[in-house]
């Protein structure tokens, strides 16, 4: 999953605090970006002392330049102007590293499978070792937790992302920080037109926030229908072949300027975990705490490799990169999911954790477990039931549905 921006944004900070290239972590290996590369070698080669920018031009122009790729002194000083803290160093280097090793070990699996030999074995092994170590890369210290704590107390901290008012209290006031949760709901009962709700809610209360939609079942211009109609309340129905109706013309090209204008992004394309990862990465530092993902839905996700995993580990390890994204860049994701058919053949139709599709993973990984489900034959109600919270109560809402422009209230 490699991001030339989170590469360059650590050597930018690296030229900024030079010492920070004697990090044990800091190789120029890691890198797979060439001109990260190059200045990363530049930073170990020259002594702490010496990490000037124009004694690591000077070495860039006596060796890298020769492959006629050249790096001007401007590009250096533009790259130490890159606005980012050393937490931030810290756990892009992790990042980094992570790509690195885990590309290391694909290659590995492909000479062990070739050549079943020990030696092979035992550098598969190794990197498996060096794997489990970086998440284990922690000093134990409370210094930045506590200066986080205080700058919550004195306001400022990064603002709580306003999304539905009801669900806002179960967020204790909003989305913030490192979230994975989970939505789910059997087909049918709206699970992508209630994530297109908070999509708008949070559009509509926050007008720094960028959110990016992954859509793995629908096109753009299905999910764009769907926001006009929300937007101006039209039903949907008629939007489907909008040149057969008698629409409010202005009223349309005002909700399109409106959602154009806005900081969304919609992707349809993008199948695997990779890519989709690759892009919140870059976001996720680019709009530093104002960002929120969508994934509709985790059922269609595919590794970029193709391992041979039955269905159950492979949306385990979805579900375990997805957590850790959170954690490295402090970003809610907001999946949806299906649930198995277990629910429809009990007397109680309450969704409960055990009837998340494919994997008890997504229980163990989300921090906030929601279910859709409708607990009578009534059209215009769905319930939310909260089976897991890590940081608030379980309970129940009762949101009035409006099937025709797929609104929840």
């Amino acid at each position: 999953m490699f991001s030339e921006q989170i590469e360059e944004r650590i050597v930018g900070i690296a030229l900024k605090n030079p010492n920070l290239a004697d990090d044990p972590d800091f190789k120029s290996r890691y890198f797979m970006g060439e001109r990260a590369q190059a200045i990363a070698e530049a930073l170990c080669v020259l002594p702490t002392e010496k990490r000037s920018l124009a004694n690591i031009w000077n070495e860039l122009d006596n060796g890298y330049n020769q492959h006629n790729y050249p790096i001007s002194y401007d590009d250096l000083v533009a790259l130490e102007e890159l606005i980012a803290g050393q937490a931030s160093f810290y756990r892009d280097l992790q990042v980094v590293k992570r790509n690195y090793l885990e590309n290391a070990l694909q290659q590995a699996m492909v000479n062990y499978s070739q050549n079943r030999s020990q030696d092979h074995l035992d550098k598969v092994t190794s990197i498996i070792e060096a794997l489990d170590t970086i998440n284990t890369c922690d000093s134990g210290e409370l210094t930045v937790a506590s200066q986080e704590f205080s700058d919550q107390l004195a306001g400022k901290g990064p603002k709580a992302i306003k999304t539905l008012p009801k669900l806002d209290v179960l967020f204790n006031g909003g989305l913030s920080g490192a979230k994975l949760i989970a939505l789910g709901a059997r087909p049918g009962l709206g699970k992508t037109a209630f994530g297109l709700n908070l999509v708008q809610a949070i559009l509509a209360n926050n007008a720094e926030v960028h959110v990016d939609y992954f859509s793995l079942e629908m096109s753009k211009l299905e999910i764009f229908k769907r926001l006009i109609s929300l937007q101006t309340q039209i039903p949907h129905s008629h939007l489907i072949n909008p040149a057969n109706c008698k629409l409010d013309r202005i009223k349309l090209e005002q909700a399109q300027e409106q959602i154009l204008a806005s900081n969304l992004q919609v992707y349809d394309s993008l199948r695997t975990l990779g890519s989709i990862l690759a892009v919140i990465q870059a976001h996720a530092s680019q709009y530093r705490q104002q960002y929120v993902v969508f994934i509709d839905y985790l059922g269609l996700i595919t590794l970029d490799q193709q391992y041979q995993l039955d269905r159950y580990l492979l949306v385990s390890e979805i579900t375990r990169q997805l957590k850790m994204c959170t954690l490295d860049y402090q970003v809610p994701i907001i999946m949806l999911s299906q649930l198995n058919r277990a629910v429809e053949s009990r007397l109680n139709k309450a969704p409960q954790l055990a009837d998340l599709r494919e994997s008890g993973s997504i229980e163990q990984d989300a921090n906030l477990v929601a279910f859709l489900y409708r607990p009578e034959k009534d059209l215009h109600k769905v319930n939310l039931i909260i089976r897991k919270n890590q940081e608030g109560c379980l309970g129940e809402l009762t949101f009035k549905f409006k099937g025709e422009t797929m609104t929840f209230e």
